[in-house]
């Protein structure tokens, strides 16, 4: 199988999108440092994060409705570090 990326701008750096279907994404993250992206979740899609380099705050955490953010919590990951991020789970 070819990859044929498609690298996408944002204010904390860039994607760059190897596989993006509505059930799951593989993505190169570039994240400037001292940058976050939203916080966010998705119904339907699935995601995996691997941190190449630098050291990130993850927050995460099940969506679970109105008062969801009393469930989330934060990682702090190293390069190495692995995050599977089911579907309806909240994460930045």
């Amino acid at each position: 199988m070819k990859l044929n990326p498609r690298i996408v701008k944002k204010p904390w750096g860039r994607e760059i999108w190897l596989v993006v279907t509505n059930k799951y994404a593989l993505k190169i993250l570039e994240i400037n440092a001292g940058n976050r992206f939203s916080l966010q979740y998705h119904r339907f899609k699935t995601e995996t994060w691997y941190l190449q380099s630098g050291k990130i705050k993850a927050t995460y955490g099940k969506y679970t409705g109105k008062n969801f953010r009393k469930n989330l919590k934060e990682y702090l990951l190293n390069p190495g570090d692995v995050i599977h991020v089911p579907t309806r789970t909240v994460h930045r």
